[in-house]
């Protein structure tokens, strides 16, 4: 039976607020540091971080599939119909709570994928690979565009997905701090971290960025793989009303905090907080509000031994008992690694780090 929000709120708590990391890039406006600028922002700023600590934003998830971890505004999703999507206007992500994590499943499943050093075409390709041993598994992700995106010039509007590259070379360029701080994430959950894990996987994806007919694909281009890959498997699996979206996000960037939920099943509402924002600050416009970016861990774990199950590409070869425990720890170090130099990516690194567990 799916647990209330009151149980949620009575097993999942804020255990700790991690000081701000501080690997990032200081040309980023998504900063804690910019937006306490004036006295009036500092002061939402205090007050949103007084409802992070109530813990009555952490509720269940609604729906099976996840998003990303932006903070903004939902103001249109995309359903798949058949060949095609349905877009529908939605009320302030009412109701529309997901698991989140960077760029999404597929996208984080790709950094997973691509540090177990498996066999490969391209990451399009790969991914619409990934999201099909994914629906065979009962497992279906969305993704997200803006109104930051451009066709032209190739971009999403997704900055884990249009930077997908930039954050693996960030990831490798400041490997001592991702380990360190991917190190301290895993010690709330039920992994440990492995140091050489970790090496193996900085080390692959050094392999990785050296594959140039590989790594050409835009932001554009990995998102029209998200969408064959969902419209594939909802037409494979007409039983599930809905396998996943892709949400349109409106408003510009005021992450001041970051969020890490470790609660299984749960997440931390966006909703619930700006609606609280809202009635605190009546007169201040939303797009004006703080925002939190949101990283579901446990998720990021049940994606992990996914893509730790799946077959070979080439040969369908199954994966033997013998085989996933290595596999699977591959694929968590890269995919929290992927969170962590997501963050140092589009962040200035002053935003502090709230973990629920």
């Amino acid at each position: 039976m799916p647990q209330s929000e009151t149980e949620t709120r009575a097993t999942v708590r804020l255990v700790e607020t991690i000081p701000a990391p501080g690997v990032g890039n200081p040309e980023s406006s998504i900063s804690k540091t910019k937006f306490e600028s004036t006295d009036e922002n500092r002061d939402m700023s205090r007050y949103m971080h007084e409802i992070i600590k109530s813990g009555e934003c952490i509720v269940p998830c609604a729906h099976s599939d996840d998003g990303c971890i932006d903070g903004r505004c939902v103001n249109e999703i995309a359903h798949p119909n058949v060949d095609e999507f349905n877009v529908v206007s939605v009320e302030h992500n009412k109701d529309n709570d997901r698991a989140k994590l960077a760029g999404g499943g597929y996208i984080t499943s790709l950094a997973m994928y691509q540090a177990l050093g498996e066999t490969r075409v391209s990451s399009e390709k790969d991914i619409i690979y990934i999201a099909e041993q994914f629906a065979q598994m009962g497992i279906y992700c969305g993704a997200h565009t803006g109104g930051h995106g451009s066709e032209e010039h190739g971009k999403t509007d997704c900055g884990a997905n249009d930077k997908f590259y930039e954050i693996l070379d960030n990831g490798i360029r400041y490997k001592d701090e991702v380990g360190a701080i991917t190190s301290l994430l895993l010690q709330y959950s039920s992994d440990s971290y492995d140091q050489s894990v970790m090496d193996s996987v900085i080390s692959t994806w050094e392999d990785t960025r050296k594959d140039a007919e590989y790594v050409v694909g835009s932001g554009v281009v990995r998102l029209d793989a998200i969408r064959t890959g969902i419209l594939h498997t909802q037409e494979q699996n007409p039983d599930v009303q809905t396998v996943a979206v892709i949400k349109n996000l409106s408003d510009h960037h005021n992450e001041v905090e970051l969020v890490v939920n470790y609660g299984q099943g749960t997440t931390f509402s966006q909703g619930k907080k700006r609606q609280k924002l809202m009635e605190r600050y009546p007169g201040v416009a939303r797009k004006d509000l703080p925002q939190v970016f949101v990283l579901d861990f446990w998720r990021v774990q049940q994606l992990a031994r996914a893509v730790a199950a799946m077959p070979e590409e080439i040969t369908g070869r199954e994966r033997s008992e013998d085989e996933k425990p290595q596999r699977y720890a591959v694929a968590l170090h890269a995919g929290v690694a992927f969170q962590v130099a997501t963050y140092a990516t589009l962040t200035d690194g002053s935003l502090p780090v709230d973990i629920f567990a």
